[in-house]
């Protein structure tokens, strides 16, 4: 299986994605959870699901705009920012101080 090495920006954006994903499904299910209840009021139900259409179009424009905001800033930080070096291997601590202890 072949991986992909990503630049610190790619990473950083992929996380920032995730969790605006994360707070935009909470922050739908924190609006819908009155909308849930008023639903079951027979004619509140047509003027609900209205409201609800209209709740989930601007969360969905509003974390849309973050994702895009973050997609921007990933292309200038990789354009600004020079490529990481491969990261070499710590030794494990006990091999630090054998080093050490043997070096003096």
């Amino acid at each position: 299986m072949a991986t992909t090495k990503k630049s610190l920006p790619e990473l950083v954006r992929e996380a920032i994605d995730r969790g605006a994903h994360t707070a935009e499904e909470v922050h739908k299910a924190i609006l819908h959870a009155p909308l849930d209840a008023l639903e079951q009021v027979e004619c509140l139900k047509e003027p609900v699901r209205e409201v609800r259409r209209v709740e989930d179009v601007t969360i969905g424009t509003m974390y849309d705009l973050v994702r895009k905001v973050n997609h921007e800033v990933t292309k200038l930080a990789e354009e600004m920012l020079p490529p990481m070096l491969p990261a070499t291997p710590r030794a494990k601590p006990k091999a630090r101080r054998a080093a050490r202890a043997a070096a003096h």
